[in-house]
């Protein structure tokens, strides 16, 4: 019969083992995690608390928004002159950290004349060694108000990497009188959360 009985206690704590070793870890990781969201310079949203530092920040002008209205058909080569253009900066401060983003544009308004291969982005780190933060596209896929840019970008502390967002309606030659005076604007967003190895 005692023999039985420790058969049952034994069972009873692997089953609580079994409950409480997943939630310790769990609580332990996100004790280590941080993630935040930021637009317009405020943190929109946090998940989990931080033991260490995580100072992240989107610097943007005109908050955020770029935009064009009466948009009309350039050259790709007169892209880097003549398209329309948003400037930005993704900061961090002295984080124990580095730090993994993403770009993405929001709040996309476009006219939908403007869903098509021709009217591309194009987005340059102009302060970063090589090419890997760059990225282009069209708006040929648009669907809603969200569109990602670029992800898994990594940051040290206390680094600022600069960008320029470029649109425009690449000339082609079909006709694209449809397209003529359509408006876009979108505002950028950067999100990001701390690399724990």
């Amino acid at each position: 019969m005692e023999n039985k009985d420790r058969r049952v206690d034994y069972y009873k704590l692997l089953v609580i083992s079994a409950i409480i070793v997943p939630i310790i870890i769990g609580f332990s990781y996100a004790f280590f995690l941080a993630r935040i969201n930021i637009t317009n310079n405020t943190p929109t949203t946090i998940h989990g608390s931080a033991a260490s530092t995580f100072d992240f920040n989107l610097v943007t002008q005109n908050n955020g928004y770029i935009k064009a209205s009466s948009v009309y058909p350039i050259d790709d080569s007169a892209a880097s002159t003549d398209a329309e253009i948003g400037r930005f900066n993704v900061v961090t401060g002295n984080n124990t950290y580095s730090v993994n983003y993403s770009l993405s544009l929001v709040d996309i308004l476009m006219s939908d004349e403007l869903k098509t291969t021709d009217f591309k982005w194009a987005l340059t780190c102009t302060s970063c060694s090589g090419t890997s933060n760059n990225a282009s596209g069209n708006f040929s896929a648009v669907e809603g108000s969200t569109m990602l840019m670029i992800s898994n970008l990594v940051i040290a502390a206390n680094t600022t990497n600069q960008y320029e967002l470029r649109i425009w309606l690449s000339n082609t030659s079909s006709d694209q009188s449809n397209v003529l005076g359509s408006h876009f604007s979108a505002r950028v967003q950067a999100s990001g959360e701390f690399i724990v190895s």
